[in-house]
């Protein structure tokens, strides 16, 4: 929210849908830009941070424990999901030499 409020700020309304590699060109839009980006990065690791607090928190463990349980409930996702991409991108394969 706060890179669209500076991008407005900066560029009026047309800030809204602006490509943000037409900044690279202009030396103030890159003055803008990138502490955004450094910002916005900032607030990622904090939420991630937050995040694991409250699991612990919630599960009353470490932080470390909650980081590990996270982890273990993404390999849990992740495992399924990329059997079925697996899958996914199998069957697109054989289809496409049955097609040719």
């Amino acid at each position: 929210m706060a890179a669209t409020v500076a991008t407005v700020a900066y560029l009026g309304l047309e800030g809204v849908n602006v490509n943000p590699e037409s900044f690279f060109d202009d030396s103030v839009g890159m003055m803008l830009f990138v502490p955004i980006l450094a910002l916005g990065a900032v607030v990622v690791v904090w939420r991630i941070v937050v995040f694991l607090k409250c699991l612990a928190e919630a599960h009353r463990f470490s932080a470390w424990h909650a980081l590990g349980a996270a982890l273990i409930g993404i390999v849990l996702l992740g495992i399924p999901l990329a059997i079925l991409v697996g899958i996914g991108i199998g069957l697109a394969g054989l289809s496409a030499l049955s097609g040719s």
